[in-house]
């Protein structure tokens, strides 16, 4: 019994087989994807190290600032807030009401 189910699932997986053509890929085509998703990653990594630089010397220039009492940085921080604030919740409910009308 269990021979004649071995025999049928040798038989489907050969159909499958001959059905689909499956080739591996040569060495030139790995290595040309290979090359591009190395291109990618590094796309990827150099601009999250400049957005990593960029904040970290925004928040140092802002402690700098916010020691040495400066107050128009108190007034631009609570500007930035407010527009950001806005603009979140602008674009939220826009989004919420997209996806409301998409139902």
């Amino acid at each position: 019994m269990e021979n004649e189910e071995e025999k049928i699932i040798k038989e489907a997986f050969e159909k499958i087989d001959d059905f689909y053509d499956v080739t591996s890929p040569n060495h030139m085509t790995l290595t040309v994807l290979l090359k591009d998703k190395k291109e990618e990653y590094k796309k990827n990594l150099r601009k999250e190290l400049i957005t990593f630089i960029f904040v970290a010397v925004a928040s140092v220039l802002l402690v700098a600032l916010l020691i040495m009492k400066v107050p128009i940085v108190y007034f631009i921080i609570q500007v930035l807030s407010i527009g950001i604030a806005i603009i979140y919740t602008y674009f939220g409910r826009k989004n919420h009401i997209k996806e409301g009308q998409n139902l």
